[in-house]
Formats: structure tokens, C-alpha cells, sequence
């Protein structure tokens, strides 16, 4: 005959009163923030170099340009440097939400700046058509439209090798090149007047042109500043180091260096993986991503990220916690055993299974005359709060049915009046396994049976 006794536990207050209180959170301090905005400035700076280097190499091109036209693209050059200005400050800025105030800001500015831009050049096309008027003369016509011609072909070829054309308007400047070759026909052929109006639309065309290209990339420029930010956050998350304070059932506190990879059970690996892929498109130029995936992953893929992190780290938050409970339910066993009814632990049978502290614990115990207790405690993996307990007995002769009961009721008093809530034992059927009586579990690789038992707290008597 064998009688195995099962009853259930509600561990939640346990976590709260013991506990929960005295937990670490997982907030971001100020020397992880201050490495992250250390990797922005210097990602920001370089892009923002970038930014200097092709202004100053547009100012050297339009230095030789003609007086008019070279006091034109000066004043676009000095509004744009003003833009410039915005830029960097939005670029270099580590507080989000200033980052996304400034956002605004630029493109108000983006837009004034176009309009202004836009008038210049409606100002330009009417002095040049009084001046073609003033001048007349087909040889007068064709000294403007030459200098014209070779002013857009500077233009052109600062274009071609300043910006990448074809991301943002792709066949523009070849359509552009094929009418700038008009316009050598036309001169060429004798038709000095057409030529000079054409000469006039292409390098108007082409101004337009690089002012588009410096915008679009500007703008491209601080959304994959804004997306790199937010995934090294997130890196930074995932990388810094977990200090917890875990109390024990008599609330002493203990300060514990928490490796959240480990008790994450690679969830944390995943999601190391996920973010440096999404890290590494942000910042590959050869296959760039838009600005509206940029915008995707700053508004909605790094949040994402962020809160599977605050998840995966409170489970394994947990886990740890469990793992400090199952040590003090089998304390509780053992020490209730030991005073009640004469136990003696075994040390060198007590642990974790497979010496992973996130498996099963197990304790034996011996008594004088022989008979032998299994102590084991697993957490359910569905509901952290919720815990197995089975005291397994190997009565040698001694052991009794009233026995095995009344050591249920005292065990089941002793864990009530520590605060663990706990149900009154239910049968269970079934002998007690004898290979569980070897404690192979503690020498062995763990992980092959965690799963198999969860959700209910039992005693189970054996024979």
C-alpha cells in the first residue's frame, strides 16, 4: 500500500512580503545613457563632417562661377548652412523628445528655406531675360550660353560626385546631362539664343537639383541617426549588468550579481541577435534603408524592442527568485523533518539538478533506522507564482500510513504559519520512483524533465 498526498500553493504573497519589495528595477542609468550618447555624438559628428566637407567642396566650385550666379548659390549656400546649424543641434541632442521637437523645427525650416530658394531663382530668370534683351547679338548670346554651359557642367559633375543621386531622384541628372548635350547642338549648329535659354533651364535645374539632394539627404542623414540611437539603447539594455537584492524567508537581504543572459534562457541571446541585425542594416551604406524604415524603427521596432527586454528580464527576474524559494520551501521540509520526526539531511545529495540553479532542487534525508525522504521543488514555468512540492518517503520497515499523514499535516502547519499559503494534501497515486531515490539528477546534464512536472504543491508518501 502506498499513500501520496497532493495539495496546491499560492506562492504570490509569499513574493510580495518576502521578496518582491527590495527588488532592483531595470531602469537605465546614467553611465549606460552616457555611453550611449557618447556613440551618438561620435556617429553624429562624423555624419555631420560629412555634411561640413561637401559644403565647403560646393563653395570652392561655385567660387569661379560667374558674379551673379556665384552670389546666387552664396546665399543658398549660407540659408543652407543655417539649416546645417538646426541639424546638429537635433543630431546631437541624447533627449528624445527634444530630438523630436527639433525634428519639427527642421522641416519648418526646410520649407521656408525651399520657398526663399524658389523666389531667388524666379528674381534670376527675370534678369536674365532683360539682360538677353539689353545685350542682343548672336555672338553676346553665345559667350553667355557657353559660360552658362560650363557653369552647369561644373554643377553636374559636383553632383555626380558629391551625392548620391540616383537613391533619392533616381535618372534626374542623366535626364538633365542628355538636355545639357542639347545644348551643345544647339551652339554648335549656329543657334546661339536657344542655347542660352536651354543653358539658363539646365543650370537653374541642376541647382534645384543639389539643393533637393543636400535636403533629402540631410534629412535621411538624422533619421538614421535617430534609429541608431534608439537600437544602441536598447544594446545598451542588453548589455549592462544586473544587480538584485533577494530577501530570504527570514528577510535578511542579500545583494546578488544577476546574469540575465543566464536566466533569461536565451531570450536575451534572441534578442541581442535581432537588435545588432537591425543595428547593422541601420548603418550599412551599401544597401541603405529608407528614412520612412528608418522612422519605422524608431517609432515602433526599438520600443518594441525595449519592452520585450523589461519582459524577458522580469521572467528571468523570476526565475532567479524562484530558484531562492525552491532552496527555502526544501529548508523549510528539512528543517520540519529533522526536529519533528528525526531526519538527517545528506549534503552530499542535496543541490540543484544538473548544478543549474534554474532546474529542480532536491534534498535527501536519512533517518537512523533507515528509511529515506526525497525532498524536490520545481517552479511551473507557466506561472512563476505557482511551485511543486513532493516529499517522497522510502520507508524501509517503520513507516505507517498514520505516520506518512500526520508528517503531511506537520509539514503543511509549518509552511502555513511561515507565510506560505498552501492547501491541505491530496492523494496521489502511485509508488514512489526508485530511480529519483539514486539522486542521478544532481550529476546529470539538466533539463530533460522540466517541464514534465509544474503547477501544484504535493506531498507524496511512498510505501
Amino acid at each position: 500500500m502506498s499513500g501520496k498526498k497532493q495539495y496546491h500553493v499560492d506562492m504570490s504573497e509569499w513574493f510580495r512580503t518576502r521578496v518582491a519589495a527590495p527588488l532592483a528595477r531595470w531602469a537605465i542609468d546614467d553611465s549606460v545613457m552616457e555611453e550611449v550618447r557618447r556613440r551618438a555624438m561620435e556617429g553624429a559628428q562624423d555624419s555631420l563632417g560629412e555634411m561640413r566637407e561637401r559644403q565647403e567642396r560646393v563653395e570652392q566650385v561655385v567660387g569661379g562661377f560667374s558674379t551673379q550666379t556665384r552670389l546666387l548659390e552664396q546665399e543658398t549656400n549660407r540659408r543652407l548652412r543655417e539649416h546645417g546649424e538646426e541639424l546638429t543641434r537635433r543630431m546631437l541632442s541624447a533627449d528624445r523628445e527634444l530630438r523630436r521637437e527639433l525634428s519639427g523645427r527642421l522641416a519648418e525650416r526646410e520649407r521656408a528655406l525651399r520657398a526663399e530658394i524658389a523666389a531667388e531663382r524666379g528674381e534670376r530668370h527675370k534678369i536674365e531675360g532683360r539682360l538677353d534683351d539689353l545685350e542682343g547679338g548672336r555672338r553676346t548670346a553665345a559667350q553667355a550660353a557657353a559660360a552658362t554651359l560650363a557653369e552647369a557642367g561644373a554643377l553636374r559633375d559636383l553632383i555626380a560626385a558629391t551625392y548620391p543621386h540616383e537613391r533619392y531622384e533616381p535618372g534626374r541628372l542623366t535626364a538633365l546631362a542628355q538636355r545639357f548635350a542639347t545644348v551643345e547642338r544647339n551652339l554648335a549648329q549656329g543657334t546661339p539664343e536657344a542655347a542660352l535659354g536651354l543653358a539658363q533651364t539646365v543650370y537653374h535645374e541642376l541647382s534645384d537639383l543639389r539643393v533637393t539632394l543636400e535636403l533629402r539627404h540631410r534629412e535621411w542623414t538624422g533619421a538614421r541617426s535617430d534609429a541608431a540611437q534608439e537600437l544602441d539603447t536598447v544594446r545598451a539594455m542588453i548589455e549592462r549588468d544586473m544587480d538584485v537584492s533577494v530577501a530570504g524567508m527570514e528577510g535578511a537581504e542579500q545583494g546578488v550579481r544577476f546574469d540575465l543572459g543566464h536566466w533569461s534562457m536565451g531570450e536575451l541571446e534572441q534578442l541581442r541577435a535581432e537588435v545588432a541585425a537591425a543595428y547593422d542594416r541601420v548603418r550599412d551604406e551599401a544597401r541603405p534603408l529608407g528614412v520612412e524604415e528608418l522612422r519605422e524603427i524608431v517609432e515602433s521596432t526599438a520600443p518594441r524592442y525595449r519592452e520585450r527586454w523589461s519582459e524577458i528580464a522580469e521572467r528571468a527576474e523570476r526565475r532567479l527568485l524562484a530558484s531562492q524559494i525552491r532552496v527555502n520551501l526544501a529548508d523549510f521540509v528539512v528543517t520540519r523533518l529533522d526536529q519533528f520526526a528525526g531526519f538527517l539531511l545528506l549534503e552530499d545529495e542535496t543541490g540543484y539538478a544538473g548544478q543549474d540553479q534554474r532546474e529542480a532542487f532536491y534534498a535527501k534525508l536519512r533517518h537512523p533506522g533507515g528509511d529515506e525522504i526525497v525532498i524536490e521543488v520545481v517552479t511551473a514555468e507557466s506561472d512563476d507564482s505557482q511551485n511543486t512540492l513532493r516529499v517522497i518517503s522510502y520507508d524501509e520497515e517503520s513507516g505507517s500510513l498514520d505516520q506518512r499523514l500526520a508528517r503531511s499535516r506537520e509539514i503543511t502547519a509549518h509552511l502555513r504559519a511561515n507565510g506560505v499559503h498552501v492547501s491541505d494534501p491530496e492523494t496521489e497515486p502511485g509508488a514512489p520512483d526508485p530511480v529519483l531515490r539514486e539522486m542521478r539528477m544532481l550529476r546529470e546534464p539538466a533539463g530533460k524533465e522540466r517541464a514534465s512536472r509544474a503547477g501544484t504543491f504535493q506531498d507524496e508518501a511512498g510505501r
